[in-house]
Protein backbone atom coordinates (compact mmCIF):
# COMPACT_ATOMS: atom_id res chain seq x y z
CA UNK A 1 0.00 0.00 0.00
CA UNK A 2 1.03 3.61 -0.38
CA UNK A 3 -0.32 6.82 1.07
CA UNK A 4 0.94 10.32 0.35
CA UNK A 5 0.18 13.57 2.15
CA UNK A 6 1.19 16.99 0.88
CA UNK A 7 3.22 19.21 3.15
CA UNK A 8 4.77 22.65 2.87
CA UNK A 9 8.19 23.52 1.52
CA UNK A 10 7.87 21.65 -1.78
CA UNK A 11 7.83 18.23 -0.14
CA UNK A 12 5.48 15.30 0.29
CA UNK A 13 5.23 12.79 3.14
CA UNK A 14 4.96 9.12 2.13
CA UNK A 15 3.71 6.16 4.15
CA UNK A 16 4.48 2.75 2.69
CA UNK A 17 3.64 -0.74 3.87
CA UNK A 18 3.03 -4.28 2.69
CA UNK A 19 -0.13 -6.36 2.78
CA UNK A 20 -0.26 -10.12 2.57
CA UNK A 21 -1.62 -11.69 -0.65
CA UNK A 22 -2.66 -14.84 1.15
CA UNK A 23 -6.42 -15.50 1.22
CA UNK A 24 -6.13 -16.78 4.78
CA UNK A 25 -4.21 -13.74 6.00
CA UNK A 26 -5.83 -12.14 9.03
CA UNK A 27 -3.57 -9.10 9.35
CA UNK A 28 -1.16 -7.04 7.25
CA UNK A 29 2.60 -7.20 7.55
CA UNK A 30 4.15 -5.53 10.55
CA UNK A 31 6.59 -3.24 8.74
CA UNK A 32 5.82 0.41 7.95
CA UNK A 33 8.08 2.94 6.24
CA UNK A 34 7.67 6.71 6.40
CA UNK A 35 9.62 8.94 4.01
CA UNK A 36 9.86 12.62 3.10
CA UNK A 37 10.53 13.35 -0.56
CA UNK A 38 10.01 16.01 -3.22
CA UNK A 39 6.62 17.05 -4.54
CA UNK A 40 5.42 15.63 -7.86
CA UNK A 41 7.47 12.54 -7.23
CA UNK A 42 4.78 9.90 -6.92
CA UNK A 43 5.88 6.26 -7.17
CA UNK A 44 5.81 5.04 -10.75
CA UNK A 45 2.91 2.77 -11.65
CA UNK A 46 3.92 -0.87 -11.72
CA UNK A 47 7.17 -0.64 -9.76
CA UNK A 48 5.91 1.72 -7.04
CA UNK A 49 9.47 2.75 -6.24
CA UNK A 50 9.76 5.94 -4.20
CA UNK A 51 12.06 8.70 -5.46
CA UNK A 52 15.16 9.39 -3.41
CA UNK A 53 14.09 10.91 -0.12
CA UNK A 54 16.00 13.07 2.31
CA UNK A 55 14.49 11.74 5.52
CA UNK A 56 12.87 8.50 6.62
CA UNK A 57 12.03 6.23 9.53
CA UNK A 58 10.78 2.66 9.75
CA UNK A 59 8.57 1.14 12.43
CA UNK A 60 7.10 -2.23 13.28
CA UNK A 61 3.68 -2.96 14.76
CA UNK A 62 3.13 -5.71 17.29
CA UNK A 63 -0.49 -6.78 16.79
CA UNK A 64 -0.40 -9.09 19.78
CA UNK A 65 -0.04 -6.18 22.20
CA UNK A 66 -1.55 -3.50 19.95
CA UNK A 67 1.63 -1.47 20.26
CA UNK A 68 4.20 0.10 18.04
CA UNK A 69 7.97 0.08 18.30
CA UNK A 70 10.44 2.20 16.38
CA UNK A 71 13.38 0.41 14.80
CA UNK A 72 15.39 2.98 12.93
CA UNK A 73 15.91 6.69 13.46
CA UNK A 74 16.22 9.42 10.93
CA UNK A 75 19.19 9.33 8.55
CA UNK A 76 22.48 11.10 9.21
CA UNK A 77 21.83 11.14 12.95
CA UNK A 78 25.39 10.03 13.62
CA UNK A 79 26.72 12.66 11.23
CA UNK A 80 24.69 15.37 12.99
CA UNK A 81 25.86 14.23 16.40
CA UNK A 82 29.43 13.93 15.18
CA UNK A 83 29.33 17.47 13.82
CA UNK A 84 27.98 18.76 17.12
CA UNK A 85 30.50 16.87 19.25
CA UNK A 86 33.46 17.97 17.13
CA UNK A 87 32.41 21.62 17.31
CA UNK A 88 31.63 21.43 21.02
CA UNK A 89 34.90 19.72 21.97
CA UNK A 90 37.08 21.70 19.57
CA UNK A 91 35.79 25.27 19.62
CA UNK A 92 33.77 25.09 22.83
CA UNK A 93 35.99 23.14 25.25
CA UNK A 94 39.63 22.74 24.17
CA UNK A 95 40.14 26.27 22.81
CA UNK A 96 38.93 27.89 26.09
CA UNK A 97 41.13 25.48 28.07
CA UNK A 98 44.12 26.47 25.94
CA UNK A 99 43.46 30.15 26.61
CA UNK A 100 43.23 29.42 30.34
CA UNK A 101 46.61 27.69 30.28
CA UNK A 102 48.22 30.65 28.52
CA UNK A 103 46.81 33.21 30.95
CA UNK A 104 47.33 31.54 34.32
CA UNK A 105 50.27 29.13 34.02
CA UNK A 106 53.04 31.19 32.46
CA UNK A 107 55.14 30.76 35.58
CA UNK A 108 55.69 27.17 34.41
CA UNK A 109 57.86 28.20 31.48
CA UNK A 110 58.28 26.69 28.90
CA UNK A 111 55.82 23.89 29.77
CA UNK A 112 52.84 26.26 29.58
CA UNK A 113 53.71 27.23 26.01
CA UNK A 114 53.88 23.67 24.72
CA UNK A 115 50.71 22.72 26.61
CA UNK A 116 48.93 25.78 25.20
CA UNK A 117 50.15 25.02 21.67
CA UNK A 118 49.16 21.34 21.89
CA UNK A 119 45.66 21.95 23.28
CA UNK A 120 44.95 24.73 20.79
CA UNK A 121 46.25 22.62 17.92
CA UNK A 122 43.97 19.71 18.80
CA UNK A 123 41.05 22.08 19.33
CA UNK A 124 41.61 23.72 15.95
CA UNK A 125 41.83 20.33 14.21
CA UNK A 126 38.54 19.20 15.78
CA UNK A 127 36.93 22.53 14.91
CA UNK A 128 38.08 22.22 11.30
CA UNK A 129 36.63 18.71 11.16
CA UNK A 130 33.35 20.10 12.54
CA UNK A 131 33.19 22.67 9.72
CA UNK A 132 33.87 19.98 7.10
CA UNK A 133 31.18 17.66 8.49
CA UNK A 134 28.84 20.65 8.66
CA UNK A 135 29.20 21.28 4.93
CA UNK A 136 28.63 17.58 4.26
CA UNK A 137 25.56 17.55 6.48
CA UNK A 138 24.09 20.61 4.80
CA UNK A 139 24.53 18.99 1.39
CA UNK A 140 22.98 15.67 2.42
CA UNK A 141 19.98 17.16 4.21
CA UNK A 142 19.47 20.05 1.76
CA UNK A 143 18.75 22.44 4.62
CA UNK A 144 19.33 26.17 4.82
CA UNK A 145 21.33 27.17 7.90
CA UNK A 146 23.00 30.28 6.52
CA UNK A 147 23.49 32.04 9.87
CA UNK A 148 24.95 28.98 11.58
CA UNK A 149 27.17 28.25 8.58
CA UNK A 150 28.31 31.86 8.31
CA UNK A 151 29.27 31.98 11.98
CA UNK A 152 31.09 28.67 11.63
CA UNK A 153 33.13 29.99 8.70
CA UNK A 154 33.86 33.20 10.63
CA UNK A 155 35.12 31.15 13.60
CA UNK A 156 37.31 29.07 11.28
CA UNK A 157 38.79 32.24 9.75
CA UNK A 158 39.58 33.55 13.24
CA UNK A 159 41.24 30.24 14.05
CA UNK A 160 43.32 30.39 10.86
CA UNK A 161 44.40 33.95 11.71
CA UNK A 162 45.55 32.70 15.12
CA UNK A 163 47.59 29.94 13.50
CA UNK A 164 49.24 32.46 11.17
CA UNK A 165 49.88 34.77 14.13
CA UNK A 166 51.79 32.00 15.92
CA UNK A 167 53.93 31.44 12.84
CA UNK A 168 54.70 35.17 12.66
CA UNK A 169 55.24 35.65 16.40
CA UNK A 170 57.94 38.29 17.06
CA UNK A 171 60.63 37.80 19.68
CA UNK A 172 60.11 38.86 23.29
CA UNK A 173 62.41 41.85 22.85
CA UNK A 174 60.71 43.09 19.69
CA UNK A 175 59.04 46.51 19.73
CA UNK A 176 55.93 45.11 18.06
CA UNK A 177 55.53 42.22 20.53
CA UNK A 178 53.09 44.27 22.63
CA UNK A 179 50.78 44.84 19.65
CA UNK A 180 51.06 41.20 18.63
CA UNK A 181 49.96 40.20 22.14
CA UNK A 182 46.90 42.45 21.90
CA UNK A 183 46.00 41.01 18.53
CA UNK A 184 46.49 37.40 19.66
CA UNK A 185 44.64 37.77 22.96
CA UNK A 186 41.58 39.69 21.79
CA UNK A 187 41.16 37.71 18.58
CA UNK A 188 41.19 34.53 20.66
CA UNK A 189 38.57 35.87 23.04
CA UNK A 190 36.37 36.91 20.13
CA UNK A 191 36.70 33.43 18.64
CA UNK A 192 35.62 31.80 21.91
CA UNK A 193 32.64 34.13 22.40
CA UNK A 194 31.31 33.58 18.87
CA UNK A 195 31.94 29.83 19.09
CA UNK A 196 29.98 29.46 22.33
CA UNK A 197 27.03 31.34 20.87
CA UNK A 198 27.11 29.32 17.65
CA UNK A 199 27.27 26.03 19.55
CA UNK A 200 24.08 26.85 21.43
CA UNK A 201 22.50 28.02 18.18
CA UNK A 202 23.49 24.77 16.49
CA UNK A 203 21.92 22.77 19.33
CA UNK A 204 18.75 24.78 18.78
CA UNK A 205 18.78 24.05 15.04
CA UNK A 206 19.36 20.35 15.66
CA UNK A 207 16.30 20.19 17.92
CA UNK A 208 18.13 17.81 20.26
CA UNK A 209 16.22 18.94 23.32
CA UNK A 210 17.59 20.30 26.56
CA UNK A 211 20.10 17.52 27.23
CA UNK A 212 22.81 19.04 25.02
CA UNK A 213 22.13 22.54 26.36
CA UNK A 214 22.32 21.34 29.94
CA UNK A 215 25.48 19.29 29.36
CA UNK A 216 27.35 22.10 27.64
CA UNK A 217 25.99 24.62 30.14
CA UNK A 218 27.49 22.56 32.97
CA UNK A 219 30.85 22.42 31.16
CA UNK A 220 30.82 26.20 30.66
CA UNK A 221 29.79 26.77 34.26
CA UNK A 222 32.72 24.70 35.52
CA UNK A 223 35.10 26.54 33.20
CA UNK A 224 33.88 29.95 34.39
CA UNK A 225 34.25 28.81 38.00
CA UNK A 226 37.83 27.65 37.45
CA UNK A 227 38.68 30.88 35.62
CA UNK A 228 37.19 32.96 38.45
CA UNK A 229 39.25 31.11 41.08
CA UNK A 230 42.45 31.38 39.03
CA UNK A 231 41.83 35.08 38.39
CA UNK A 232 41.40 35.71 42.13
CA UNK A 233 44.62 33.84 42.87
CA UNK A 234 46.40 35.83 40.17
CA UNK A 235 45.22 39.14 41.60
CA UNK A 236 46.22 38.14 45.13
CA UNK A 237 49.69 37.09 44.02
CA UNK A 238 50.20 40.43 42.27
Amino acid sequence: MDRRRRSGGGEAVYLGGETSKSINATQPKTRLIYAVGPKNGSPASGSYYLPEHKDMISTSINYAVAGESSDEGEPYTRLRQGHGLLALLGWGVLIPIGVTIARYFKRHDPAWFYAHLSVQGIGFALGLAAVITGFSLEDKLSVEVDTHKGLGIFILVLGCLQVMAVLARPGKGSKVRKYWNWYHHYLGRLCIAVAIGNIFYGIHLGEDGNSWNIAYGIVLGLWFLVVAVLEMMRCMSD
